[in-house]
């Protein structure tokens, strides 16, 4: 099992420049006073990226992690440079397919875990080539408004 960079030509979009940001929280729970009009803008890749070399996004397909609360058509934010461990959610390539699952490893055997009852668990056999290309961070979802 190996960490590798993404296979991916990816096409680096120019960074997004500042939004806004209130620093007060917004109730989701009983309305609260209104917001106030000082914002600060941030830039959404220092928010979003631990180390920004390290990252990338993928569009997700399929309703295996659903149950995870990562649904089909979400983005993912991929870190290649957290070390994976059991319980993380990873991007892994398995014999030249790939593949978002929880990483279950324990008692020396390791899983590739779904997060929907209608998929099974991949057992990674001594035969099967297992290669991690890193940890997801945030999933990124439009509303319904969209």
């Amino acid at each position: 099992m190996s960490e590798l960079e993404p296979p991916l030509a990816l096409r680096a979009e120019p960074p997004l420049q500042g939004l806004p940001f209130y620093a007060e929280a917004i109730a989701a729970g009983f309305p609260s006073s209104v917001l106030t009009a000082d914002a600060e803008a941030i830039d959404l890749n220092r928010l979003l990226l631990g180390r920004a070399a390290a990252c990338f996004m993928l569009r997700v397909r399929g309703c295996s992690m659903e149950g995870a609360r990562i649904f089909d058509g979400d983005v993912v934010i991929v870190d290649r440079s957290i070390p994976a461990r059991h319980g993380h959610i990873v991007v892994a390539e398995l014999d030249g397919a790939y593949t978002l699952k929880t990483l279950w490893k324990q008692q020396g055997r390791v899983q590739l875990h779904p997060a929907h009852a209608d998929f099974s668990i991949i057992e990674i056999g001594a035969e099967m080539e297992l290669r991690l290309f890193g940890v997801v961070t945030w999933v990124l979802r439009q509303c319904g408004a969209g």
